[in-house]
């Protein structure tokens, strides 16, 4: 069985087909994307107004490592999308099942390639 990797700042609920819940905890290398933020402009709100931050490269994933596989966020899937076949990214989507106690996400049950 592979190793699975969790790359985000925090611990993941896997609850599998059988409906037991198993913890991936973080693996302390927490893969993000560079960002440059927007400028600010006045457009008549109350509050200034952002234009869109730019993102960058990837940095803190690690290296390919057989048989295993990474899970990043799904900003950090997209910036990657189509460059590795170990990522994947949390489901948690309307339609991956995912499990919610009202809105906040207990537990996946799938993962997605981004």
């Amino acid at each position: 069985m592979p190793h699975i990797i969790n790359c985000t700042p925090h611990p993941l609920t896997l609850r599998d087909s059988d409906g037991v819940d198993h913890v991936l905890p973080t693996s302390g290398d927490v893969a993000r994307v560079t960002s440059t933020a927007g400028d600010l402009r006045d457009i008549g709100l109350p509050l200034p107004v952002a234009d869109a931050d730019t993102f960058g490269d990837v940095i803190d994933l690690p290296a390919p490592t057989p048989d295993t596989f990474y899970v990043v966020s799904a900003l950090v899937g997209a910036a990657l999308r189509g460059t590795r076949n170990d990522i994947v990214v949390p489901g948690t989507g309307p339609n991956d099942d995912c499990i919610r106690d009202g809105g906040r996400i207990i537990a996946i049950t799938r993962f997605k390639r981004p």
